[in-house]
């Protein structure tokens, strides 16, 4: 269970970090800088790497900002 907390504080701060780059609707618009893209796969990688699997929810959330 603490993995998942940590995963979605850091998700949290995705959001934000979104937010401030490009606009309030940005994160609702999938209009994410795609370093800030990058860093949320990377830190979400080294705390649970499995939930990036092919089809996982963090996978496909991400991949959505990729389109």
């Amino acid at each position: 269970m603490k993995i998942f907390a940590e995963a979605l504080l850091v998700y949290l701060e995705f959001i934000k970090k979104v937010k401030v780059a490009n606009g309030r609707r940005a994160y609702l618009e999938k209009n994410a800088p795609h370093d800030l893209v990058e860093w949320v796969y990377s830190v979400l990688q080294k705390i649970d790497a499995i939930s990036l699997k092919e089809g996982s929810f963090w996978k496909e959330e991400i991949d959505s900002f990729n389109k």
